[in-house]
């Protein structure tokens, strides 16, 4: 079974990943397209933010983000072509992303089983927080993968 522990260290992994995929990139080569449909690297961290946003409200704790920026980088949303008044800087989405991880550890140490069991409504239907949790772990996962492509892109754009 997947305990506390071992989801705060898969979500720290996770901010590392981010990391070392963005490590040395402008906030103008995260904006660079891919050629098929899809999202730009700025439109993906901006949804790992509110991703995570999205849990640490789930624990308990105050949001980091604004309502307007979450529906912007939110499911459905549209992407990020260019540079605009409402697409966030590459170092502003690192800071939210690294400032959830120490919030999200907290309150999942606080979380007792019962906590974590109790049912919770979501897009998944009615599940436990626990469930919840680790299904937007995986979805954080996936798009974290996403990541290395359009590293590659970016890099290739800038050459």
């Amino acid at each position: 079974m997947i305990g506390k522990e071992d989801m705060i260290k898969a979500f720290a992994r996770n901010v590392d990943m981010v990391k070392r995929q963005v490590l040395n990139l402008t906030h103008e080569q995260t904006l660079v397209q891919p050629p098929v449909p899809g999202n730009c690297m700025n439109w993906i961290l901006g949804h790992i933010v509110g991703t995570r946003d999205s849990i640490v409200k789930l624990l308990g704790e105050r949001p980091l983000i604004s309502e307007e920026m979450a529906k912007r980088y939110g499911y459905g949303s549209p992407p990020v072509c260019e540079d605009g008044p409402d697409v966030v800087k590459l170092d502003m989405l690192l800071n939210y992303l690294e400032k959830s991880q120490p919030i999200i550890e907290a309150a999942l140490r606080r979380m007792t089983d019962a906590d974590l069991a109790q049912p919770t409504q979501s897009h998944l239907g009615t599940t436990t927080v626990a469930q919840l949790i680790f299904f937007n772990y995986y979805h954080e996962t996936y798009h974290a993968g996403q990541l290395e492509l359009l590293r590659e892109m970016a890099l290739a754009a800038k050459a």
